[in-house]
């Protein structure tokens, strides 16, 4: 089972974070108080909350009880998930990489860039030519 941002099981444990969280603040009770209650740390219990942290069954069961709820109201269903998952893939933009920006920007000032060791040679070229430009040197004042 992988947790990537972009997989199922990560949706499932935010969703549970959620779940934990919204009860917690509904019991008006702070991280701190929550995680001595189930005895674990409120770091774990912030991991927990933000969906970076799994739970074993035991601690599902201390943390239900701890909020007053059954443990199934905390666990998601998995087809709700998978909607997130879905929802979440359909608004994902994909930005370019810094090298592609740089790459792009390197073009527009006619430097191709090669792809082995092409961007140390394109900025070498870039110094050179603003080196050589009459813009680039220093008016000194008599």
């Amino acid at each position: 089972m992988q947790d990537t941002p972009g997989s199922l099981p990560r949706q499932f444990l935010v969703i549970f974070g959620e779940r934990v969280k919204s009860r917690r603040r509904d019991l008006k009770f702070t991280q701190a108080e929550l995680s001595a209650e189930v005895n674990i740390s409120r770091t774990a219990l912030t991991n927990i909350e933000k969906g970076n942290q799994r739970t074993n069954v035991f601690l599902l069961a201390r943390l239900a009880h701890a909020l007053k709820t059954p443990p199934g109201d905390l666990i998601p269903d998995l087809s709700e998930a998978k909607q997130r998952l879905q929802q979440a893939k359909q608004v994902s933009v994909s930005t370019p990489s810094d090298a592609e920006l740089l790459t792009g920007e390197l073009q527009k000032l006619n430097i191709s860039v090669e792809s082995t060791g092409g961007l140390d040679r394109a900025l070498h070229e870039v110094q050179s030519r603003h080196a050589k430009s009459p813009s680039s040197k220093r008016r000194t004042s008599p």
